[in-house]
């Protein structure tokens, strides 16, 4: 398995399980992984994607997962960042805040056009 750091490499994933992702989506899933010590690997063929979550050391806890599952896990640790910056301001609303209010937006957008497309 090969960490995916590159948004044509997730397009071409998303595309071998019958979706079509902009590049510019591409790019802002991958700018939320690792963040919280997951990252996206795939198969050398690209079928096959797995969520991994580095736990310490050379331990790692290895998940299988859709390209959905990582949108859904992605748009999680953005509304989890949104939720701090809105948290840690009074009046909450701040350039920080309007920018992870688009991105979650455009998570959200295509979470619901993935699960809608793989229904």
């Amino acid at each position: 398995m090969t960490e995916i750091k590159y948004g044509a490499v997730l397009m071409a994933a998303a595309s071998k399980q019958g979706l079509k992702m902009s590049h510019d989506d591409a790019t802002v899933v991958l700018s939320y992984l690792g963040i919280e010590d997951h990252y996206l690997m795939c198969s050398d063929d690209l079928s096959n994607l797995t969520l991994r979550h580095h736990l310490g050391g050379d331990e790692f806890d290895d998940k299988p997962c859709s390209i959905l599952d990582v949108l859904k896990y992605v748009a999680g640790v953005c509304k989890g960042i949104l939720d701090y910056t809105l948290e840690a301001k009074e009046r909450g609303y701040t350039k920080e805040a309007k920018f992870f209010r688009g991105e979650l937006r455009t998570l959200n957008r295509l979470a619901t056009t993935y699960a809608t497309a793989l229904s």
